[in-house]
């Protein structure tokens, strides 16, 4: 049965009578994580079944922050401010792994949310650097100039499985989370607005991207259908003549070194959108004393 640690420490302050604050550091340890025996080699002859044990060990640390700010100035005015951060990260302690040849193949250490594959050099410019490079017959496409060039990370002459690396510590799931937001009142007119970002974020385009040709559609086999593609690939991309040579996208010919994971495809995501801004009034109603309230959402959201 998995087992967990946690320790959490908090700070709640209050000054002035106008800011509010509130942290937290947090810190669990889990074991006994349920994992299959990659250590197990096959020879103990389970074949299809392998076995799975409590062996498994992840620690987890991080911070949450919030501060809010409020504020009255005066009979008709009135200020709140408010904003939020959050950092976390986790990592492998312990990992059942088979006994890999290289250091870079382990997990154990390393945080869960990780991105791996292989380190891309730039694009090939000519047939002889080709003839002169490390062998990537293994990756499935015939190579020529244009094409995605790999490090021969373990130095044997061939671009194989070992040779892929940790290429960054988190992936699609953010690292750290923060927003902020302000609300400002007027008499019975009131406006708000609220970003919310995230850093310490990239994603990997790969499965799927091969943005010059689709197969299917007219009877051939293979990729022959044209498709659409995004701008900044038909700006860029490699072409055979000088003026293109250091173009930072693939040639249009290529299509499965799209589909290779490498640093050739990660891209850093992280922004503030915008996430909503609302109008509300209050008006009084002509025919009542009552106050009927009247909102209006003016909801608009864009990366920064």
């Amino acid at each position: 049965m998995e087992h967990v640690k946690k320790f959490d420490i908090g700070v709640d302050l209050s000054l002035f009578n106008q800011v509010n604050i509130t942290f937290d550091y947090f810190h669990d340890v889990r074991d006994r994580i349920l994992m299959s025996r990659a250590s197990w080699p096959i020879m103990l002859g389970y074949w299809g079944s392998t076995p799975w044990s409590n062996i498994g060990e992840v620690t987890n640390s991080g911070v949450e922050l919030s501060l809010n700010w409020s504020k009255q100035f005066g009979k008709d005015w009135a200020v709140d401010f408010r904003s939020n951060f959050t950092y976390n990260q986790n990592e492998y302690k312990y990992v059942d792994e088979p006994a890999y040849p290289y250091v870079w193949q382990t997990k154990t250490g390393k945080p869960l949310n990780t991105l791996t594959g292989y380190v891309a050099e730039g694009l090939f410019t000519s047939e002889e650097e080709i003839a002169n490079w490390a062998d990537q017959s293994q990756l499935g496409t015939n190579i020529m100039p244009g094409d995605i060039k790999y490090r021969d990370i373990d130095g044997n002459g061939r671009i194989t499985e070992e040779d892929k690396v940790m290429l960054s510590p988190y992936n699609n799931i953010p690292r750290i989370q923060y927003g902020f937001g302000l609300n400002v009142t007027y008499k019975k007119l009131d406006f708000g607005v609220f970003f919310n970002g995230s850093a310490k974020r990239k994603i990997m385009i790969d499965s799927g991207f091969a943005p010059f040709l689709v197969s299917g559609g007219d009877g051939m086999e293979g990729e022959t259908l044209a498709r659409n593609l995004m701008q900044w690939i038909a700006d860029d991309h490699w072409k055979s003549d000088i003026v293109f040579r250091c173009a930072a996208y693939i040639s249009a010919e290529t299509i499965w070194l799209y589909l290779v994971r490498s640093n050739y495809g990660i891209r850093n995501f992280h922004g503030i959108p915008i996430l909503c801004s609302v109008l509300s009034i209050w008006a009084y109603n002509l025919h009542s004393n009552s106050k009927k309230p009247i909102l209006i959402s003016l909801n608009y959201e864009t990366y920064i």
